[in-house]
């Protein structure tokens, strides 16, 4: 099995644990991440496509590798964006229970 056979074999790999976890209802990912996961099936798809094509065309998956990295950005993306949202709500909810922040009480008594 020479690199395009281990190319095959990881991005059917890749698709299949990305479609796993896009569409298991237990796994809650936002909006942003859901996308990510879909742009990296394609890129991945893309590559199980070039190969099985036979194509020489390095371009073409050097292509499919851009798509899979902007899918990891978009879905990282989603991730932070996610966690900024809870830590939002987390200093909103310590707002409304009253809660003082350490930093501001330390400075007040310097």
């Amino acid at each position: 099995m020479g690199y395009e056979g281990i190319y095959l074999a990881i991005s059917l790999f890749s698709m299949a644990v990305l479609t796993y976890i896009m569409l298991n209802p237990n796994i809650k990912e936002g909006l942003l991440t859901k996308i990510g996961l879909v742009v990296m099936i394609v890129g991945n798809l893309g590559t199980v496509l070039q190969i099985w094509s036979g194509t020489d065309h390095f371009d073409a998956l050097i292509n499919s590798g851009l798509v899979l990295r902007v899918g990891l950005l978009i879905a990282a993306l989603g991730i932070l964006v996610r966690e900024v949202e809870k830590m939002h709500a987390q200093h909103q909810q310590m707002k409304k229970l009253g809660v003082n922040d350490d930093r501001r009480n330390r400075d007040d008594h310097k």
